[in-house]
């Protein structure tokens, strides 16, 4: 990721806390892992540390002059050691990978999951977000709107998760406290979500505080300071310049450990977002000078794990990948989102722009694409929520497509952060179609080639057979002409293809190894469900699910009738496509006869709504 030109306001969230930076060109830094190829040669070296517990890692290349270097690095913070005191760092790998492969890094991760008892075991979390709508000016009103809306539409969009963000505290640090917009406190309030059958979640920043925050004025010791004596730097949040707290200290140990038991087992919050992790690994004089940075994280999220209760679900935010592995549920994989394709503030749009790392769609799907990899490996990848609205953003129809297309082929968390109160009909179809979360992880083609990947895709199977959804992304701020190959995912070029256009409801036949020739809007996607042509009878593709086939359960074919068990998991409606040798003599769902269309030579659409189970009977000539 290139560099911040915001200097001491972002450096601090962007860099590794405490990290030696190289700089210059030639040289290229990476945290914890990290890829040298030989495109030529379609190899490369990956080179990497199995657990960031005891020190932070870093891989940096020199690539100037005639003699490329590769080097291992581990911060040891200048912690304290004795005469003949050893330091044992984490173990580090080198592995040598082929970049045609739609997995090149799968044996790193893999072992860097077992090496951390990765917890990934949890389906991917489905639920309602406060923060990117109300933002702190969410009131205890906002929450009781939600929980009646979620139970209104549970049978169309089941949400599982209602989870309330940054605004119900007196102060950031006093977590224990409420301020005046939630009179009724957050015990209750967790108790009406958990009666109305939803997951009660809360967000909090544990190991960071404001200055004004009773923490902070009651314990100055407890305060992370630099050499100086003066704060750690945690860069700028909350307008402010804020407060790290020393995890090593007993005091912040105590006090941290007993607003994760409050919340969770007197409160009853079982999924937690913990965010500004990074803040317990910021260099400084710290309590426990036997500490380093990573150490000094981990062991206090171990507590903290310990504290929540194994069944709980933790999400990470802000926080140095390795040191979550094994503690975290879920991750947040990348830069907040926001309504807006690019970051915006005030009035210095143009200077932040390019910032990679500050809130924005664009840098959302970036990480989300880039570290998909990680997904059901070392957690549940998060990335981050799905803005929905057509009022109060400044996303595009095309963006906001974009934005749910990636989100779902994450197969990540897939949580919404609008008021559902106001979206229309269209907007909540575009969310129901995406419960539940898809299966597995999506693969990236062309992950190592370029600095933003536009080609992803999926392989899918059920009862209906294999078959593929392909995204295409137009990462530019104008329409693009495309020519997209199908050998660019592995598929055979000389096989016959069903393919429907999701976004367009729309089928297609591709027959001249070429998947896609034509344009894609700015910031759009285009995604395609794709079958190979085959002469029996086939299930092509729907607009019931985002999985274009997940939703039928059995397919069965016996004297002359295909009968199909239809379960979207939740009321559906939606288009369907079916290749059929002939004309059907009749088509019914639960006894209700339907009507079909020729849509191509032999593949007929038809229109389906079911509030539940279904079978859909075709009898065929």
């Amino acid at each position: 990721m290139p560099g911040t030109r915001l200097g001491p306001i972002r450096r601090t969230m962007l860099d590794r806390p405490g990290a030696r930076i190289s700089r210059g060109r030639g040289r290229v830094q990476s945290d914890m892992f990290g890829v040298l190829l030989d495109r030529n040669s379609y190899t490369g070296i990956l080179a990497g540390f199995l657990s960031q517990n005891e020190a932070f890692g870093t891989v940096v290349s020199c690539l100037k002059g005639t003699l490329p270097s590769l080097h291992l690095r581990t911060n040891l913070d200048e912690v304290l050691l004795d005469p003949g005191e050893t330091f044992i760092t984490d173990w580090a790998c080198l592995d040598f990978i082929d970049t045609r492969s739609s997995d090149p890094l799968s044996i790193y991760l893999n072992l860097t999951a077992d090496e951390n008892s990765a917890r990934v075991a949890k389906p991917s979390p489905l639920g309602w977000c406060s923060w990117y709508y109300y933002f702190q000016d969410v009131h205890q009103t906002h929450i009781h709107d939600h929980i009646k809306w979620a139970k209104e539409y549970q049978n169309e969009i089941p949400l599982e998760v209602i989870q309330i963000d940054d605004g119900y505290q007196s102060d950031i640090g006093d977590w224990l406290t409420t301020n005046e917009r939630f009179p009724s406190g957050m015990a209750q309030l967790a108790g009406e979500i958990q009666g109305s059958g939803y997951v009660a979640g809360l967000w909090i920043a544990p190991f960071i505080a404001l200055r004004s925050a009773q923490v902070v004025q009651r314990n100055p010791d407890w305060v992370l300071r630099n050499r100086y004596g003066l704060p750690a730097n945690t860069g700028w949040v909350w307008e402010s310049f804020g407060r790290a707290l020393d995890v090593t200290h007993p005091g912040v140990q105590e006090d941290i450990t007993n607003v994760i038991d409050t919340v969770v087992n007197h409160w009853g919050y079982s999924y937690l977002k913990l965010d500004f992790l990074y803040a317990a690994a910021l260099a400084g004089k710290r309590y426990n000078p036997r500490f380093t940075g990573a150490q000094a994280l981990r062991q206090m999220l171990m507590k903290i794990r310990e504290a929540a209760g194994d069944e709980s679900t933790l999400v990470g935010c802000g926080c140095p990948l390795g040191s979550g592995i094994g503690i975290f549920d879920s991750m947040r994989i990348g830069p907040d989102v926001a309504p807006s394709w690019k970051p915006r503030y005030a009035f210095v749009d143009a200077l932040i722009e390019n910032e990679m790392d500050l809130p924005s769609a664009r840098n959302a799907l970036h990480n989300t694409i880039t570290r998909s990899p990680l997904h059901r490996r070392w957690w549940i990848n998060d990335p981050d929520c799905l803005l929905l609205r057509k009022d109060e953003t400044q996303l595009s129809e095309a963006e906001v497509q974009t934005l749910t297309t990636v989100v779902a082929l994450s197969g990540g968390a897939a949580i919404v952060s609008d008021d559902l109160l106001a979206l229309d009909a269209e907007r909540r179809s575009w969310l129901a179609r995406l419960c539940p979360p898809l299966p597995g992880r999506m693969h990236v083609a062309d992950l190592l080639e370029e600095e933003r990947p536009k080609l992803l895709h999926m392989e899918l199977a059920g009862p209906i057979g294999k078959w593929w959804l392909i995204a295409i992304l137009n990462w530019e701020s104008e329409e693009q002409q495309f020519g997209i190959p199908l050998e660019v995912f592995g598929l055979n070029p000389s096989l016959d293809y069903h393919c429907v256009d999701y976004w367009n409801a729309q089928y297609k036949s591709v027959s001249d190894s070429v998947l896609y020739s034509g344009t894609i809007a700015a910031h759009g996607v285009k995604l395609f469900a794709l079958r190979e042509a085959r002469a029996e009878s086939l299930w092509v593709g729907d607009t019931l699910h985002i999985s274009q086939g997940l939703c039928v359960k059995s397919w069965d074919y016996h004297d002359q009738t295909l009968t199909v068990m239809i379960d979207c998991e939740r009321g559906a409606q939606g288009q369907v496509w079916l290749a059929l040798p002939a004309p059907p003599k009749s088509l019914r769902v639960e006894g209700r006869e339907l009507d079909y269309e020729a849509v191509s030579a032999k593949v007929y659409s038809i229109c389906l709504e079911v509030d539940g189970p279904a079978i859909l009977e075709i009898e065929q000539s």
